[in-house]
């Protein structure tokens, strides 16, 4: 449950810092939907883990693990690429979330 609560404080941040750092009129919406897929799809990932794992079955997998995401998301804001990063994150833990839903499948069907 941990990692749920720093990944949403992470994306809740990335969203107030979005929203607070330029007027209406020069923000960009898109980046704040992207925060918020990127949230909703980590939340998903350790989620499909944990349900995966009450099962029996190894959850763990995917092209972007709650590390890469941490790494990815400092590196956008360390370097200032944010809106690249957000669009990455977006994509691939998304990504992410079908790998492991599509692993978990598998191996509960061949139980």
């Amino acid at each position: 449950m941990s990692d749920r609560i720093g990944e949403t404080s992470m994306f809740a941040a990335c969203a107030f810092w979005l929203t607070s750092r330029v007027s209406p009129a020069e923000g960009d919406p898109a980046l704040v939907v992207l925060t918020l897929l990127s949230l909703g799809a980590a939340i998903l990932t350790s989620y499909l883990r944990a349900k995966a794992e009450v099962e029996g079955v190894d959850g763990r997998g995917g092209i972007l693990g709650r590390a890469e995401r941490i790494i990815l998301f400092t590196s956008g804001f360390l370097f200032g690429f944010v809106p690249q990063m957000l669009v990455i994150m977006a994509t691939l833990t998304w990504v992410t979330v079908f790998q492991r839903f599509w692993k978990t499948w598998q191996l509960l069907g061949s139980e």
